[in-house]
C-alpha cells in the first residue's frame, strides 16, 4: 500500500522567506544550489544523505523540496516514499543525471511534482521553484488553514452575498483593502461549494516575476522558455475543476491579462509555446 499525502500547514508568516530543502550528496552541486537560492531570497536547508534528510523532514516543513535521485545511502525514490506521510502538499522536484522514463513515471504517479535531468539550467529550476512557492493548494473539507468569516453583525451581509453565489460557475471579484479578509472569503466560497473536495489554488500575482507570469499561470511547452527541457503545468491546469484564487490580479502583465480575459470568456487557453487549445473547468476568484 502506498501512503497517501495528507494536507500539511505550509503557510509562512508575512515577511518570512520560503524554505527550500535540498537533498544532494555532491558538495559542488549542493553548495552551488544553496548559494544561488539564497541570492534569490530563499532560506535553505541542505542534507547530503537520505537518512539525514529523513530525520529532519519529519520535524520541519519546506515550501519546496529538491531531491537528487542517487544518494550514498537511500535512493531519492526510497526517501520520497518513506516521507510521504510527512510531506503533506509540499512540492517535490527530483534531479538526476541518470534519467529513466520508467522511474519518472513511478515518481509522478506516487505524487512527485517535477523531474529534471542533469545538466540543467539553474534558471529552469528557479522557475519551477518560484511557481511552487507562488501557489498553495489544499483539497478536502478538513484541510488545515480553513477559516470562517467573522460572526459580527457587520459581516452578515458579506456572508449572505457569498452564499448566494456559492454554486454558480461565474467568476467572482472580491474588492477590499489589504487585510480585510479577501482570501478568507475566497476560501469560504470554495469550502461551501460543490468544489470543496477539489483543489483550491492560491497565487499572489504580485510575487510572480513579469517574465514568468505567463508560464506560471498557463504553463509552458518544452523549449518554450530558455533552459526548459520539459513541459510545465501551470496553475490553471493545477486547479482542475476546483477554484483558482488570483490575489493581487492587477499585478499581472497586460499580455497575461489578455490571455486571462479569454479564459474568463470561454474557458479556453494555451500553454506558452503550445498550439493545443485547452479547456479549464476551474472557477476563477480574484
Amino acid at each position: 500500500m502506498t501512503a497517501s499525502r495528507q494536507p500539511a500547514i505550509r503557510a509562512a508568516p508575512d515577511g518570512v522567506r520560503p524554505l527550500i530543502g535540498i537533498v544532494e550528496d555532491d558538495p559542488i552541486m549542493g553548495e552551488s544550489l544553496v548559494q544561488r537560492l539564497r541570492l534569490e531570497g530563499y532560506e535553505t536547508r541542505w542534507w547530503q544523505s537520505g537518512e539525514a534528510a529523513l530525520a529532519s523532514l519529519r520535524e520541519i516543513t519546506c515550501h519546496v523540496l529538491v531531491c537528487d535521485i542517487r544518494l550514498p545511502d537511500l535512493s531519492g525514490e526510497q526517501l520520497f516514499r518513506r516521507l510521504l506521510p510527512n510531506l503533506g502538499t509540499t512540492p517535490v522536484i527530483f534531479i538526476t543525471a541518470f534519467g529513466e522514463i520508467e522511474q519518472a513515471v513511478r515518481l509522478m504517479q506516487a505524487g512527485a511534482n517535477d523531474y529534471i535531468t542533469k545538466p540543467f539550467e539553474i534558471d529552469a529550476l528557479l522557475a519551477r521553484i518560484a511557481l511552487f512557492c507562488a501557489r498553495e493548494v489544499s483539497a478536502g473539507s478538513d484541510a488545515p488553514g480553513r477559516q470562517a468569516l467573522s460572526g459580527s453583525p457587520a459581516m452578515r451581509p458579506v456572508q449572505s452575498e457569498l452564499l448566494a453565489v456559492v454554486d454558480k460557475s461565474e467568476p467572482v471579484l472580491l474588492l477590499g483593502e489589504t487585510g480585510v479578509g479577501k482570501e478568507i472569503a475566497a476560501r469560504q466560497l470554495h469550502d461551501a461549494s460543490e468544489r470543496r473536495d477539489l483543489p483550491f489554488v492560491i497565487v499572489n500575482c504580485a510575487t510572480i516575476p513579469n517574465e514568468r507570469a505567463d508560464s506560471v499561470i498557463f504553463g509552458h511547452e518544452r523549449g518554450a522558455i530558455p533552459g526548459s527541457r520539459a513541459a510545465l503545468i501551470g496553475l490553471v491546469e493545477q486547479a482542475g475543476a476546483g477554484t483558482l484564487f488570483l490575489d493581487e490580479i492587477s499585478a499581472l502583465p497586460l499580455l497575461v491579462q489578455g490571455k486571462l480575459l479569454r479564459l474568463l470568456d470561454d474557458g479556453h487557453f494555451n500553454r506558452l509555446g503550445g498550439t493545443e487549445e485547452m479547456i479549464s473547468e476551474a472557477r476563477i476568484v480574484s
